[in-house]
Order: structure tokens, then sequence, then C-alpha cells
């Protein structure tokens, strides 16, 4: 069975939510406001922050994508073409049969919600569309329908609101589930676990470092070999965010050949 090609599937939002959830449970070590402050770095305009968190998000995404394709992390969670097109199917089916009203949501819409099972399902995907903290079948599911809504609606932003405000706007969101499925009608699987584009984390380390007046160059001591400088502190303590934690390499010679190799793409 064919698996899902994972380029444009999967979404991750790094909202600044998610990050106080994920220090709380322990699952990340800190965030990126914490970070820029121990690099003594100036504060982020609330434009950087949204460009920088939209990257890591993506390279966070990626992550939790490789294991999905892992048979050791992952046995049994695998992604498929035919899975989620059933699932998208299924999503749409719903959404047309919606168990509210549209255009009055303050119609006793608490006790309406809770006399349909249907609306847990719905909820599975569509209001968790940034987190990631969902199976790897309702992260594709869920990414596969917002770049479908973003290319409708020309605006990353604009097709984000209408997902979180899904009851406002079923039948759009069933139509783009119809044709997320058309369109990985002709989607042929791929096999292995594909490599992760780290040029991500290049752009976000140079803003950064623009930012603060800082060389966007990697220096490395003519005397001893190591590798220093501020760049590589900016890039090093971004790569602190990432998750899974397999992703961070915590080791700067190595972490300096993954940014070069970035460069070159």
């Amino acid at each position: 069975m064919a698996k899902l090609p994972q380029t444009g599937s999967w979404l991750v939002g790094f909202s600044r939510e998610l990050e106080a959830t994920l220090v709380a449970t322990g699952e990340a070590d800190t965030t990126l406001v914490q970070v820029i402050a121990d690099l003594g770095l100036v504060p982020l305009s609330a434009d950087d922050e949204e460009m920088i968190r939209f990257e890591l998000g993506a390279l966070i995404a990626a992550g939790y994508r490789n294991l999905s394709v892992s048979a050791k992390y992952s046995p049994t969670d695998r992604v498929t073409v035919a899975g989620v097109q059933k699932a998208l199917r299924r999503l749409a089916k719903l959404l047309k049969a919606a168990p509210w009203d549209p255009k009055n949501l303050a119609l006793n819409i608490d006790s309406v919600a809770a006399a349909h099972a249907d609306l847990d399902e719905i909820e599975r995907f569509l209001p968790g569309i940034e987190t990631g903290l969902r199976t790897s079948e309702e992260i594709a599911v869920a990414g596969k329908i917002m770049s479908v809504v973003v290319t409708q609606m020309g605006n990353y932003d604009r097709a984000l609101a209408i997902l979180h405000d899904y009851r406002s706007y079923p039948a759009l969101i069933a139509k783009a589930c119809r044709r997320a499925v058309e369109e990985l009608g002709s989607v042929n699987g791929k096999r292995g676990r594909p490599s992760i584009d780290w040029s991500g984390l290049l752009r976000v380390a140079r803003l950064v470092a623009e930012r603060n007046g800082i060389e966007l160059k990697i220096v490395t001591n003519r005397e001893t070999h190591a590798v220093e400088g501020r760049f590589i502190e900016i890039a090093e303590g971004l790569e602190r965010l990432l998750l899974p934690r397999y992703m961070r390499i915590r080791n700067r010679p190595a972490l300096a050949k993954r940014l070069q190799r970035a460069e070159s793409k």
C-alpha cells in the first residue's frame, strides 16, 4: 500500500500556546522568547516571530513525519494515501451534515454539539490544525486540508482563520476535503525515510543575526579548530526548540555542516 509522500502534507504551527504546553509537560526544554533572551539578543518583532515560528513549525512537522515512517518508532502508525483519502471523505461527509447551524452559531450550540458524537470526529482534525500533537494520519489530513484552503484563499492567515472557525464554513471545508482527495488520486507512494530540508533553520538563524547586527559567518578557531562565534550560538539556541529531540545535533561541528549543506541547496 502506497505511503503518503510528505512534501506539502504536513503542517505544524509553533505557537506560544503550544510551546507553553510542551514546556509544562516536559516535552520541550524552553521557548523561543527565552532562547532569544538567553542569548542576550533584542526581542523579536511580531512579524519576525511569526516567520520564525512558521519555519520551525515546518521543521518540527518534518521531524514527526520521519517518525511516522520509522519502523523503530512508529511500526503501526503508517500514513498511506488510501488512509488519508478515506479520512478526508469521512470528514467531508460529516461537515456536509454538520450538527449545527453555521448561520447562527449562538443557537444553543453547546447542547447541540454535545448531542452529536460526530463533532468529536470532526475535531480530531480541524481545531488541532496547528499543534501537530495528533496521530500521523490526523496531521497528514489536517495538513492536506490546509494546503488546499491556502490555495483557494490565496492567503495563509485567512485559511488558518477559516479552519479555526470551521463551524462557520462547513461547506467550504468539505469542498476542500473532496478536492484534497482528488489531488491525492494521482499520488505515487514513496519508500524510505525522507531527508529533512534544514534551510529553514538557516533562514531563521540569519534573520535573528541580521536583526542584531551579527555577522552571518561560522567561525573556526585556527588553533583549536573549535567552531565558535555568535552566529553558531544563535543556530545552537534555535536548535533547542526542535522536536522531536532526535533532530537536535548538540554538536557544533556537525551543526555547522548541517547549515553549510542547507546553504548549498
